[in-house]
């Protein structure tokens, strides 16, 4: 799994460890590791470690001037870290792909117009709408591939 900063709070990282999913992700710089905030360790603008976050999650922290990427597989280079961090931008390009072009704007998971009492046939057919995306992502995609044109 690769997500930026917004998303690795601690219930998660621990999910995805104990269901024994790789992550790697960014940290915002208030978070706590090893006791205190990233921002405050000294060893700045580049350096790696393994330490504790707070609920007891062990990671391996990669620190390249201003970002902290992290994963919790601790036998991973720096390099390789950054270089997984970086992929994400791929996963990106799809979300935006099926936004802007396959429909998926107008779906997003907080959406609180729909009445509770429709709301289970709202999130089934918005997960059959997702799913047809992501068929039709398939279908440009292999296009895309047979042709050797870019993603845009």
């Amino acid at each position: 799994m690769l997500f930026d900063a917004w998303y690795p709070s601690k219930r998660l990282l621990q999910r995805l460890r104990d269901d024994r999913w790789s992550f790697v992700c960014q940290f915002k710089q208030n978070r706590p590791f090893e006791g205190m905030p990233l921002k405050h360790d000294r060893r700045q603008p580049y350096w790696q470690a393994v330490g504790v976050l707070s609920g007891g999650l062990k990671v391996r922290v990669v620190r390249d001037r201003r970002t902290s990427d992290a994963t919790h597989r601790l036998g991973l280079t720096a390099q390789e870290v950054r270089t997984l961090y970086k992929r994400r931008h791929e996963g990106e390009e799809v979300i935006t792909l099926l936004k802007s072009q396959l429909g998926l704007e107008a779906w997003q998971a907080g959406y609180k117009r729909v009445r509770p009492e429709k709301r289970q046939a709202h999130e089934g057919a918005q997960a059959h709408h997702i799913a047809l995306c992501l068929a039709a992502y398939l279908i440009l995609e292999r296009e895309r591939l047979d042709q050797g044109l870019t993603l845009r």
